[in-house]
């Protein structure tokens, strides 16, 4: 069993006898092989690589030994050599990848490496490996500083054991069937490997931080786990969290409003919309203190189905490290979707964000993804490294829309930046559209567009990367980072490019006291643009419709 032959300890190893070299032709089952990534559905290639290494044992430590890859990088057969520490012919089981000290070490999850545990009877020389482990995946928030860590299970096959991912660090807590995790950081992932057989097995698990326990239950199965949805366990200071039981403090002096002090209140919140469709309609959500996003992979507060309609009160306090990986979904940034209607107009203000990271597809910003025509976005600081990556419109603070936007700072560190792949892009906002007004916008971040091609208002600017006209008003606006379009599909849409806004769709758009300090650059098949209309303000045509005073 595997679990017998990874629980193993250095020291109980009894040498019989001088160790002997032994080589092992080590082989692929057909569609055995899956990763954590996948979780079961398989699809990747089987293929050993330099330096993978297996454990060899008899099962029970009296031989044994760890073999090294000698032949056969890139294929799925390959020839093992090392030292066993008894006689070879008593071999009876090998184990990938190798276990260190008792623990199965998962630090490089990928494809080729150390997807799931896997075992292989040895038949002579010979050894067909599958897998024979379940992995269950656990990720522990708001964990704190040398907390007593302890999981425990029920009904498995052998040795409850833990991977040495990113230090973390197994160790026996004297009860049976129970582990102590230490080491573990805020959000970090481990994998907790069971054995497993070709069907589904039930297994009950208990999680305990500092004495309080949290129980789930894990389906686990040969390369494949499904536990509650994946456990993400949250920590307070009052225990382990049960969602369904957890409010934020109230004002109690003000109707309606949320105190949000920590990432666990801004959870709570992304909750409450993501998942019970509930849209604060006149409420205010208040951030009373400085908020560390570090570790947390973000789900963006609201989405297309369920927008967030309340109002949001920053406080003027930091919101750091916020990463978000939508991957080609839409709507993403610490809001994803944020809406209001005639009845109930809303703001978002008064915001410091620091150290952000965003990725997905349209509407991509690193405060609101998609921003509805009745909501004003004002005061809103941003700082440190920010990198903001999406198809299209995409900018450092909104992606697209918003009613009016004013006194906006964006004073961030040499690398950051906002890209698209195609356009519409703009250092600021991705897209303005008509009626509306900005005022009183500085911003430092570089702006890139990889492509533009032909679609509804491309264009790729400092602040904006389109603003409709019919009425929009600029005002106060000055950009000094520099905007590339490194590559459009046409020689018009090369020229969708400007210091404050990469074009102008229709009406008339009017700029009063801004500038642009930056470096412009643009070409169409690797020939660069020489000239810029509108003063380099404005891309596109050069216009009598765009007022510049």
């Amino acid at each position: 069993m595997l679990v017998n032959a990874t629980s193993c300890q250095n020291d109980e190893t009894i040498l019989r006898q001088e160790g002997q070299m032994f080589t092992l032709e080590a082989a692929y089952g057909t569609g055995t092989r899956t990763t954590l990534e996948e979780n079961g559905s398989g699809g990747y290639a089987t293929k050993w690589s330099a330096d993978d290494k297996i454990y060899v044992t008899d099962g029970y430590g009296l031989v044994s030994g760890v073999l090294t890859l000698k032949n056969g990088e890139g294929e799925s057969t390959g020839t093992f050599t090392g030292y066993v520490s008894g006689n070879p012919a008593a071999l009876r089981y090998a184990v990938f990848p190798a276990p260190t000290n008792g623990q199965i070490d998962l630090s490089e999850v990928d494809a080729s490496q150390a997807d799931a545990p896997m075992t292989a009877p040895i038949s002579g020389s010979k050894a067909n490996f599958k897998n024979e482990c379940g992995l269950v995946r656990i990720a522990i928030f708001n964990l704190p500083e040398n907390a007593d860590v302890r999981l425990s299970a029920e009904g498995i096959t052998g040795d409850l054991q833990v991977n040495t991912q990113n230090g973390v660090v197994l160790e026996p807590s004297g009860t049976a069937d129970e582990i102590r995790i230490k080491n573990a950081k805020n959000g970090q992932a481990f994998f907790v490997p069971v054995i497993a057989t070709d069907n589904a097995v039930s297994t009950q698990f208990t999680l305990s931080i500092n004495g309080k326990a949290k129980t789930f239950t894990a389906q686990i199965k040969k390369g494949a786990v499904t536990a509650n949805g994946v456990p993400e366990i949250y920590f307070s200071d009052g225990g382990l969290i049960k969602w369904e039981d957890y409010e934020p403090d109230t004002n109690t002096d003000i109707q309606n409003n949320y105190l949000l002090k920590d990432a666990t209140d801004l959870i709570w919140l992304a909750k409450q919309i993501n998942e019970k469709g509930r849209n604060f309609n006149e409420y205010t959500l208040s951030i009373t203190e400085d908020i560390d996003l570090q570790g947390y992979e973000w789900t963006p507060i609201g989405n297309a189905t369920n927008k967030f309609n309340g109002s949001f009160d920053g406080g003027g306090k930091t919101i750091s490290n916020l990463y978000v990986n939508n991957g080609k979904n839409n709507n993403a940034g610490l809001f994803g979707f944020v809406q209001g209607d005639k009845s109930n107009k809303i703001e978002i203000k008064d915001v410091i964000l620091e150290n952000v990271e965003v990725k997905g597809g349209w509407r991509i910003g690193g405060l609101i993804g998609s921003c509805g025509s009745y909501t004003t976005v004002s005061d809103i600081t941003m700082k440190g490294l920010v990198k903001i990556e999406g198809y299209s419109d995409a900018g450092a603070i909104v992606g697209g829309n918003c009613k009016n936007i004013n006194n906006i700072t964006i004073n961030v560190e040499e690398g950051s930046y906002v890209q698209s792949t195609v356009g519409t892009v703009g250092g600021v906002i991705g897209l303005l559209t008509e009626n509306y007004h900005a005022e009183n916008i500085t911003s430092n971040i570089d702006v890139i567009a990889t492509d533009v091609v032909k679609a509804n208002n491309p264009g790729v600017g400092g602040i904006f990367g389109c603003t409709n006209g019919y009425g929009t008003i600029l005002t106060n606006c000055s950009s000094s980072g520099n905007v590339t379009i490194q590559n459009a599909s046409t020689t018009e849409l090369a020229q969708k490019i400007g210091g404050v806004s990469g074009g102008k769709h229709g009406g008339k758009l009017t700029l009063t006291g801004c500038s642009y300090t930056g470096k412009l650059a643009s070409s169409y098949n690797g020939t660069p643009i020489a000239t810029f209309n509108n003063n380099g303000l404005v891309g596109g045509d050069q216009d009598k419709n765009i007022i510049i005073k």
